[in-house]
């Protein structure tokens, strides 16, 4: 009887293989986090477990490696191709995407193979692709720079946090340093125990000391950013314009936002009711010149300070290290409110999205800003912030300067255009009713079209002039400017505003969405005998945002719901708010039913495969 086999190791006996699997779980968390994108970085991370549990192993020859190499990242062009050429979402999360993304995407892959390899190719070498992976994954900090004529039309910056990133690299080089001591190790056996400690000390150091300078490059790549996006749009020809979503005052940048990735989150609201018309920024000057757009804020406003909630009547208690922030002087006076909470998912500046009758936020802040519109705006990046809103809208007076300010038009405006006001109004006499007429104007006489060109304008002619005579197609900028010009025109003072329109509700969560696509510009107008603004709608019903069903609609509700989930469960947890966090686990197990159950299944799974193959081990069976 042939003796039997020596028994294999047990899995996760391999030192250098469970270091290389921890580094590479740090790229898919550093991934996953800056990425705000799950799916891949998950997917990589359980196949890095079963992969270190030797449940599933290849043995292929030195030639066939090579094959799988190629076809592995031949796939990850494919897919670089795809995305450029629009047939695949991109990925709005990492300005320098696709190509940013994918290549972090093809490295994670590349390492996770290995994984899958009998024996271990343990070699020194190797962690080059986890430190590339993770350089590439904090340049995050880029500027899209795309021209109408001579304007540089959305330049926005995304930021990282660094400290979540200066974690995930400190455990990483934590992780590289035992890595490579495991495999320097055998190398080092022909010289003396002192020789192995001095060799081993200085290549630590070293290790150390060149992932403080890549930190600290991606920390100064990440902080002057908009200095370099100011750089290259001045290089490039175009003028700069300072970075967010709606700081731009020139046209195309709202239809930028609603052809970029329609389908992307922009924010998620918690609220009885459709939250409706979110409030990005508020402009008072309008240019029309050759390219037209809008500038100047509204009067400068101030930063205001929290008050403790006792200041206010019946108002919920604020969350642990929320602070109470009264946006309206008459605020504390009120006795019944609405509430609304906003989480961000993209940090556009510094805008916290706001609805017109808000008087009260509350949110983690040191200090909020408004000005003489109501726009809230923070230097800070609140995770979420909640409003406080009086069922009716509160009254306000114009002072003679405001008044003027919201009165004004260019001097170059075309003399047709004043004739076309006055037969849009009619004979109304009232602001609401001049409000209604403008309305109902462009509503019946104008035609929505997103991808509107004027290639065939006449030279000298602005583009709104053009709109406005000849009634060619256009999109809300357009709608909302020549709306806010006739106003003017006839003695109503009013405001150009962008922002989102958030009308789609998630079910599965019970909360409400606002997308890229639900970018929007309108108009606020103020009533003189109501004392109140109201917000004026010029756009063709079709052209304003709404609901619109997508494709595999359950099933995408129930995984942004998921992800938001995990979103909020991380914020409780670095907020140190415990009972947050057990009250968030029990709501979110019985929202997402399906998700224990999935979970419960695979683990199961797993456990089975891999007492399996204990079991074969002990026995000596191949």
């Amino acid at each position: 009887m042939p003796p039997l086999p020596p028994p294999r190791p047990t899995p996760l006996s391999d030192a250098p293989k469970v270091l290389f699997g921890g580094m590479a779980i740090v790229q898919c968390a550093a991934l996953g986090y800056l990425a705000q994108s799950y799916v891949f970085p998950i997917a990589m991370a359980v196949l890095v477990f079963i992969g270190m549990s030797e449940l599933i192993q290849f043995s292929p020859s030195d030639r066939a490696k090579k094959h799988i190499i190629t076809m592995l990242f031949s796939v990850f062009v494919a897919k670089y191709e795809l995305v450029s050429a629009g047939l695949i979402p991109s990925f709005p999360s990492m300005p320098l995407a696709p190509l940013n993304h994918i290549t972090v995407q093809a490295l994670l892959a590349f390492q996770t193979a290995l994984f899958f390899i009998r024996p271990f190719p343990s070699a020194p070498y190797l962690p080059l692709t986890g430190i590339l992976a993770l350089t590439i994954t904090a340049n995050r900090s880029a500027v899209y720079l795309t021209w109408w004529g001579s304007r540089s039309s959305t330049p926005s910056v995304l930021t990282n946090e660094h400290f979540i990133y200066r974690l995930l690299a400190m455990f990483f080089t934590v992780l590289l340093v035992f890595y490579l001591n495991a495999t320097v190790r055998r190398a080092l056996v022909q010289h003396s125990r002192r020789g192995r400690f001095i060799i081993l000390s200085v290549l630590t150091l070293l290790t150390c000391v060149l992932a403080s300078i890549g930190s600290e490059m991606a920390a100064q790549l990440d902080q002057n950013a908009n200095k370099w996006a100011e750089w290259w749009s001045r290089k490039s020809g175009g003028d700069h314009v300072s970075a967010g979503f709606s700081s731009n005052p020139w046209f195309e940048s709202i239809r930028h936002w609603q052809q970029t990735d329609q389908d992307a989150v922009a924010l998620r609201i918690y609220a009885a009711s459709p939250p409706g018309y979110l409030r990005g920024r508020t402009f008072t000057e309008v240019s029309l010149k050759k390219h037209c757009g809008w500038g100047g804020s509204s009067l400068p406003g101030k930063t205001t300070t929290p008050v403790i909630a006792s200041e206010f009547k019946n108002l919920p208690s604020p969350e642990p290290n929320e602070k109470l922030f009264p946006l309206r002087a008459d605020a504390t006076s009120q006795t019944t409110w609405d509430a609304m909470t906003v989480y961000p998912v993209q940090h556009l500046e510094d805008e916290l999205f706001s609805p017109l009758e808000a008087a009260v936020i509350a949110a983690r802040l040191d200090s909020v800003q408004t000005d003489s519109s109501g726009v809230v705006t923070s230097n800070q990046k609140p995770a979420s912030y909640r409003y406080f809103i009086p069922p009716v809208p509160l009254h306000e007076t114009l002072t003679s300067e405001t008044r003027q300010l919201y009165l004004n038009l260019p001097n170059d405006v075309d003399a047709r255009i004043p004739n076309i006001a006055r037969q849009a109004l009619g004979d109304e006499k009232t602001a609401r009713g001049k409000m209604r007429a403008v309305e109902r104007y462009f509503h019946t006489n104008y035609r929505y079209e997103l991808s509107v060109t004027y290639a065939k304008m006449p030279e000298g002619v602005d583009v709104i002039t053009y709109f406005l005579t000849e009634k060619t197609p256009a999109h809300c900028e357009y709608f909302a400017t020549g709306a806010a010009i006739f106003l003017r025109l006839s003695g109503v003072p009013c405001r150009y505003v962008n922002g989102f329109v958030a009308e789609e509700k998630n079910v599965s969560g019970g909360y409400w969405l606002a997308r890229n696509r639900h970018a929007h510009a309108w108009v606020e107008a103020y009533d003189d005998e109501t004392q109140t603004w109201v917000t004026v709608e010029a756009t063709p019903p079709s052209g304003v945002p709404t609901a619109q069903p997508v494709s595999f609609g359950k099933l995408r509700a129930w995984w942004d719901s998921f992800k938001f989930f995990l979103t909020r469960l991380w914020n409780t947890l670095r907020n140190l708010d415990f009972k947050a966090t057990l009250s968030l686990l029990a709501s979110g197990l019985a929202t997402l039913l399906p998700l224990p159950v999935v979970i419960g299944l695979f683990c199961a799974t797993l456990a089975f495969l891999f007492f399996r193959k204990m079991r074969k081990n002990r026995r000596g069976l191949p």
